[in-house]
């Protein structure tokens, strides 16, 4: 078995639990602890909250696990939030002086775009886990065409992709055809089953 030398990954997502929502996105924190067993990571998510609700960062260490939450005043345009996360990450990442030799999204939609500039911006490939089930025609929610289209050219600059499931994946290869996909199901609590 060969080494592997412990990487330093950004991960980012549109679901992280956090105050607002303590439980949305808990499979994707225990995906995070999961890498953070081997590398250094770091979770930076940006959430939007009403004007009323406390705005800042909170930063949390756990071993090799560092989450970072920054709570912004939201919009009710959705492309100025998209905005104001992108800026309000790549802040915390240049305030502290971090260098990533990978970045890994979670929940492509509606976030692609702000993965694709962050990896840029950090000059890091990035790879995505999908968890999504919008990916299905049949269940994905009313988005425009123009939206969609926005989207998929976003995701397409992904260098591979991780769907939990098989089904998942045959529906992510339809829109994503040149990308390839590994399934990895969604870390479980072995006590339970």
């Amino acid at each position: 078995m060969g080494f592997v030398k412990p990487l330093n990954i950004l991960m980012l997502s549109s679901w992280y639990p956090n105050r607002e929502d303590p439980f949305l996105g808990n499979f994707v924190k225990r995906h995070c602890g999961a890498v953070a067993l081997k590398h250094r990571v770091w979770v930076i998510h940006a959430v939007g909250v009403d004007s009323n609700a406390k705005v800042g960062i909170e930063k949390e260490k756990t071993g090799n696990l560092t989450e970072i939450w920054i709570y912004f005043k939201r919009s009710f345009l959705s492309p100025l939030n998209l905005a104001r996360r992108q800026s309000a990450v790549l802040k915390v990442i240049r305030e502290e002086n971090l260098r990533f030799d990978l970045v890994h999204a979670h929940v492509l939609f509606p976030l692609a775009p702000m993965f694709a500039a962050i990896s840029k911006k950090v000059n890091a490939p990035w790879v995505f886990s999908e968890h999504w089930s919008g990916w299905h025609p049949k269940f994905r929610p009313a988005i425009s065409r123009l939206r969609w289209k926005f989207f998929l050219s976003s995701a397409r600059k992904a260098a591979m992709g991780f769907p939990v499931s098989e089904n998942l994946s045959e529906s992510i290869e339809n829109e994503l055809p040149d990308i390839p996909l590994y399934i990895v199901p969604n870390v479980v609590e072995p006590a339970f089953f």
